[in-house]
């Protein structure tokens, strides 16, 4: 075997270790941004299940965007940190709803609270894989 074909054998040897490395790093690493459309699903205990979507965009731990679901679209503000997110935006009469929940590796989920209008409740966001995926 000739040296060129060892050193380029071995630097291909680096180089798998190398991103064997990067997909063993935790998944809290594969978190990342948080921009873009998320499809939620929201269990209320006074309504049952509904769809909802969030578009979201992140700079650095503070999220703006909007909600867009049976009570219209509204502004959405919050925040990201250590693996969990907290949403806030208004409804009916200044309403405020509030939305804490965890990070997973695809996923986030947690509990919410729409107030007098519609309750307490959990929900369950995945990234849309498109514009039509609602």
């Amino acid at each position: 075997m000739s040296t060129t074909l060892k050193l380029a054998l071995g630097s291909s040897g680096f180089f798998a270790v190398l991103i064997l490395g990067v997909w063993a790093l935790p998944a809290e690493h594969d978190r990342g941004d948080l921009t873009g459309s998320w499809r939620v699903t929201v269990r209320l205990e006074d309504s049952g299940r509904s769809t909802i979507r969030f578009v979201l965009r992140q700079d650095d731990d503070l999220l703006t965007g909007h909600y867009d679901g049976s009570y219209g679209t509204q502004p959405i503000t919050g925040t990201v940190a250590d693996g969990r997110v907290e949403l806030f935006f208004n409804i009916r009469d200044e309403t405020q709803v509030a939305f804490h929940g965890t990070l997973g590796e695809r996923d986030m989920k947690g509990t919410c609270d729409f107030g007098e209008v519609a309750g307490q409740g959990t929900w369950r966001a995945e990234r849309a894989t498109s514009a039509w995926s609602f």
